[in-house]
């Protein structure tokens, strides 16, 4: 009998031995895999929707300092796909670069915008989720006939970022964009125009709603 009693408390022992370091291991694991979110260097993928709230346009003859603004409509949607990285500074702000295709009423581009982030309150495992507000600013590089090919663009806004599943990283947002678009002066028309001196820009105003998902 001391014998077999002494054989189950090896036996749990080892057992324990066995058990607890496994338990351990994918709590730490679990736990990682929880506020890892929170590692410096980050990189996303993502897209938005837009709709557009208007068009304004404004030529400015330099040569006699004359300017004429007028209102012009525009195509109600358009969106964008866009891949970016951000570097986090301290807990609550990131700085980073997005770069991604543009298709709007207006024109279509390629727009690389650097973009800042802060945010408030702190990611733990009962409240997987952070509010943040975001500024973008940029170049946009336009492709077709008709435009110039620099523009730029504008963007603020807020948003939420949030941890599904202990394994997904994404971010819901939304805010206004200004994409300025330069178009070419037409010297077709009922009037002789000088193209020298003139400068002719184009604002698109927008509400965009976007989401981001973060590969790593």
């Amino acid at each position: 009998m001391l014998l077999v009693l002494i054989a189950m408390g090896i036996t749990t022992a080892n057992a324990q031995q066995a058990f607890v370091p496994k338990y351990k291991k994918k709590k730490e694991v679990r736990e990682y895999a929880m506020f890892k979110a929170e590692r410096p260097f980050e990189v996303y993928f993502g897209g938005a929707v837009n709709f557009a709230l208007g068009m304004q346009n404004s030529i400015n003859f330099n040569d006699h300092n004359y300017k004429v603004g007028y209102d012009q409509k525009i195509d109600l949607m358009g969106g964008s796909v866009h891949l970016g990285a951000n570097y986090k500074f301290g807990n609550h702000f990131t700085a980073g670069l997005e770069a991604g295709y543009l298709f709007q009423g207006n024109g279509q581009a390629i727009p690389l915008s650097g973009v800042m982030k802060v945010f408030y309150g702190t990611t733990t495992p009962k409240h997987p989720c952070r509010l943040y507000n975001y500024a973008q600013v940029g170049p946009q590089f336009y492709f077709e006939d008709g435009s110039k090919p620099i523009g730029m663009l504008a963007g603020a806004g807020v948003g939420l970022r949030l941890l599904v599943g202990q394994v997904l990283r994404m971010e819901l947002q939304m805010g206004y964009q200004m994409n300025m678009r330069r178009p070419e002066i037409s010297l077709q028309g009922a009037y002789d125009i000088i193209e020298s001196g003139v400068s002719f820009k184009q604002y698109a105003h927008i509400a965009q709603f976007g989401v981001n998902i973060y590969i790593f």
